[in-house]
Parts: C-alpha cells; sequence; structure tokens
C-alpha cells in the first residue's frame, strides 16, 4: 500500500471511531500487519524525502535557479509550506518573510524552478 493511499485510509477511519467502531477488532490488526501501519509508512516516506533534502543540500549551488532551489529547502527546512491560504499581510511576520524571500529567488531564476 503506498503512502497516499494508507493517509486516506486512516483520514477515512477517523469518522469510524466518532461513530463508535473499534479499531480494536482483528480486522485493522491483520491488515496493519498485512500493510504495515501507517506511522511506519509515513515515517519511510519521510525518510526518504530526509535523504532527498541531504543531497541536495550537499550541492553547491551555482546558478540562480540552484539557489531558487536552496531557497524552497530553506522552506522546507522551517517547516513552511508556502501555501498558506490567508493573505500573506495575515501571516506571522516570520513566514511572511521567508515566503517573500523564497518568491523573490523563485521570480529572480525565471521560473525555471518547477512548483
Amino acid at each position: 500500500m503506498k503512502v497516499h493511499e494508507a493517509h486516506q485510509a486512516y483520514l477515512a477511519a477517523r469518522p469510524c471511531e466518532a461513530r463508535g467502531l473499534s479499531f480494536d477488532h482483528p480486522f485493522w490488526s491483520d491488515w496493519a500487519a498485512e500493510c504495515g501501519s501507517v506511522e511506519d509508512q509515513m515515517e519511510a516516506a519521510n525518510d526518504s524525502l530526509n535523504d532527498l533534502c541531504e543531497r541536495i543540500r550537499a550541492i553547491r549551488a551555482t546558478t540562480l535557479a540552484g539557489f531558487a532551489v536552496k531557497a524552497r529547502m530553506l522552506r522546507y527546512d522551517m517547516c513552511k509550506p508556502g501555501d498558506n491560504p490567508a493573505p500573506m499581510e495575515d501571516w506571522d511576520w516570520d513566514d511572511e518573510c521567508l515566503e517573500r524571500f523564497v518568491r523573490e529567488i523563485e521570480a529572480a531564476a525565471n521560473g525555471r524552478v518547477l512548483a
């Protein structure tokens, strides 16, 4: 089972708990044994992403597009997704400053960094 599918199953199960359906049922332990827990799958995905990020951090940026990638890594490292639906003027100051910096670097790279 892919991480996305496991996450969707987890989200679908939450309303079941609200209706009093138990996750102590043998089905769930059998399912977890077969597929692995959602937490294990999410941790594996996070580990893979962190490995990729370490490789990107190890590469020296030599172009504007490279600096744009590094700026995005800064956003990731600071746990700021950059997709806050609120108007940027309503964001916390540090979030707004970081996002404006990342967007300026990306704009200077003429959109050569994929979204």
